[in-house]
């Protein structure tokens, strides 16, 4: 069936495709598109900034012993994207999806099927549950030793007193807010919550459409400045030995 066009129809038809070549060079071979500069609006809607939290100060007695710390627990993760490898000596992604289930499952009680399960989905990261979050310091370590591919730990922090409920009214406590940083609720805590939060810093780069970091893109990094440590007159001894008097006193005469 051959389909004949009309003069006109031919020449409006002609005439759509000629504008769509000359708008398409005109992006092509200008930087600025009606008051748009196409490399810096690129550049922003692809632009990630990440906000690394300053530790916040510790809290100490007289002698020196930790009242109040900020320690740093992790979330393993796993690049399952090829895309990230640039040279296979050197692979940024898993490679051996079994072996590093059976690892995870060794090393951290994750259950082997649900490790390769997570490894096995076309995803560009994964996690790995319960198991795989709140991991310590030294248990990092010892994955890391390991030296498996595609295997990451993203850092939180939480606060933690290291002598549980010790003059509670006095040293307060700091909690945890959604976006990850950590603000003082009450007694030291919350009085000088300025000056043991510390400064932010932040990481800028390029990310893609799933939302993770572009490999080789250009990066910015603005470290943070931790908080300061604050030295209470308090000794811990004589606190302890007035806590417990306290609570026998309590038990004994009952007050009011």
């Amino acid at each position: 069936t051959t389909i004949k066009l009309s003069f006109p129809i031919m020449f409006f038809v002609v005439l759509f495709l000629m504008a769509i070549i000359a708008k398409l060079s005109y992006i092509s071979l200008f930087k600025t598109v009606e008051g748009v500069d196409l490399q810096n609006f690129e550049e922003n809607r692809n632009l990630k900034e990440e906000v690394i939290h300053a530790k916040r100060g510790n809290i100490y007695d007289v002698s020196g012993n930790q009242l109040a710390t900020t320690v740093n627990s992790y979330t393993i993760i796993a690049y399952l994207n090829s895309n990230r490898t640039k040279d296979m000596r050197n692979p940024q992604h898993v490679v051996d999806k079994e072996n590093t289930a059976k690892i995870l499952n060794e090393e951290l009680g994750i259950d082997y099927d649900l490790a390769l399960s997570q490894l096995n989905k076309s995803a560009y990261q994964v996690e790995f549950g319960a198991k795989g979050k709140g991991l310590s310091e030294s248990t990092k370590n010892k994955i890391e030793a390991l030296n498996l591919p595609g295997i990451d730990f993203i850092p939180t922090q939480k606060r933690t007193y290291s002598m549980g409920a010790f003059a509670p009214y006095i040293i307060g406590y700091a909690k945890k807010n959604e976006d990850g940083s950590i603000i003082g609720e009450m007694g030291i805590e919350s009085k000088y919550d300025e000056m043991l939060k510390g400064i932010d810093g932040y990481e800028e780069y390029q990310q893609d459409l799933n939302g993770y970091k572009i490999p080789d893109t250009k990066e910015t990094r603005t470290d943070p400045e931790n908080g300061n440590n604050i030295y209470l007159t308090i000794d811990s001894n004589i606190q302890r030995f007035l806590e417990t008097a306290v609570k026998n006193n309590t038990k004994k005469y009952n007050p009011e």
